[in-house]
């Protein structure tokens, strides 16, 4: 059902007409957004800038680095590569929790646009931030890293927030939830240029507020 929703035919058209494509996978944390981009995006060949994979380097070559410093330092660097990528016009996919409080996700996806990227956000959701919370447990138990428990809570209200400021600027937008195990990925949403182009009831509560929905 996934592959039928998003073939990414408007990303790849958009390419073979020279626009450089940037794919979001955004979502809250635990949301299922790396396996996301391994189960469906990876064929598509683009970089991936992942700010957990960049700590992972950076925790072998610096093992006596605090994990904020890390984390830190991760972020800025995937923060320095999206927007070389940028500069650069080549096309790249990026994951992010999309929890910044002052603009600066939805700043990103406007440029992207304004330096001719074909923007596609792909968002993840879940019904509450209490499953968000047992599924990073769950990584963590699994040897994963960990979010702290207030910053999680606290980031997925601004989740949803910049979601609703994301689906007007970007070219494409598809949304799913993942809160249940046996229906995976179930697709809820599709927007065209801020437009509803589909849904698929029943919608989750975090879909309120979304444009025509």
């Amino acid at each position: 059902m996934v592959v039928s929703v998003l073939p990414f035919a408007s990303l790849r058209a958009a390419a073979a007409e020279g626009a450089p494509g940037l794919v979001v996978v955004a979502g809250p944390n635990g949301a299922g957004k790396s396996t996301f981009i391994e189960l469906y995006v990876h064929d598509l060949g683009l970089p991936y800038v992942n700010a957990d994979h960049i700590a992972r380097v950076l925790r072998e070559a610096h093992p006596d680095l605090s994990r904020r410093d890390l984390d830190q330092r991760a972020f800025d660097e995937a923060e320095r590569l999206r927007d070389d990528l940028l500069e650069l016009r080549f096309g790249f996919c990026t994951e992010t929790v999309f929890s910044d409080p002052v603009g600066s996700k939805l700043d990103f996806l406007e440029r992207a646009r304004a330096a001719g990227f074909f923007v596609t956000l792909v968002f993840i959701g879940l019904e509450n931030p209490g499953i968000s919370l047992g599924r990073v447990r769950q990584r963590v138990a699994q040897g994963g890293h960990d979010v702290p428990e207030g910053r999680l809570i606290s980031r997925f209200p601004r989740t949803l927030k910049n979601l609703r400021g994301a689906v007007p600027i970007v070219n494409e937008a598809f949304l799913f939830d993942n809160t249940l195990f046996d229906a995976p990925y179930r697709p809820i949403a599709v927007y065209a240029d801020g437009r509803l182009a589909q849904q698929f009831p029943p919608l989750p509560r975090w879909t309120q507020g979304l444009p025509g929905l």
